[in-house]
């Protein structure tokens, strides 16, 4: 093995769980992450000497991995319902600029999840588990499309400021 294959996984192997995790943040789907992450680890190899050493190898792959986040939404939207732009905003904001602290936010996020009323709780595993089309779900409620699409939104809003709410007493303690 190269010195430089050898540097390259030193620097990726412990941060592995940490960078899909951040791309798990960004993109509910478990498939279309590991893609992406394949994606980014591609990319990395790739642009690896202009790495440089001694340099937050997390903050530099974080920027691959933004980019390829972007991209696949982009590619994806069409095809696929993913939180509201508002609410990637504020999850992009509220993910640091390293992600030595993304795995204290998703499990934030999860609790969250958790704590969410049964029928919400269940829309959210449908539409983002299960990746349920918006339209069977609202035929499987007995409801209209455009009720589900609010619905979705406000369970989105409530997730944000419960994460919110969770990292502040975390940080508090």
């Amino acid at each position: 093995m190269s010195e430089k294959t050898e540097l390259f996984l030193d620097l990726l192997i412990p941060n592995q769980k940490r960078l899909l995790n951040y791309i798990l943040t960004m993109v509910p789907n478990r498939t279309d992450a590991d893609d992406i992450m394949q994606n980014v680890i591609k990319l990395l190899w790739q642009k690896f000497d202009s790495y440089e050493p001694g340099t937050d190898f997390t903050a530099w792959a974080v920027s691959f991995a933004r980019f390829e986040i972007l991209n696949h939404r982009r590619n994806y939207s069409r095809q696929r319902s993913y939180f509201q732009e508002e609410t990637m905003r504020l999850l992009q904001q509220q993910t640091p600029g390293t992600i030595s602290e993304a795995d204290p936010k998703l499990e934030a996020l999860k609790e969250c999840i958790r704590k969410l009323p049964g029928r919400d709780m269940d829309l959210v595993h449908l539409r983002y588990q299960r990746e349920i089309a918006v339209k069977t779900i609202s035929k499987r409620f007995g409801v209209t499309v455009q009720s589900i699409y609010k619905r979705i939104g406000r369970i989105h809003d409530i997730l944000i400021r419960c994460v919110r709410r969770k990292l502040v007493l975390d940080d508090s303690r």
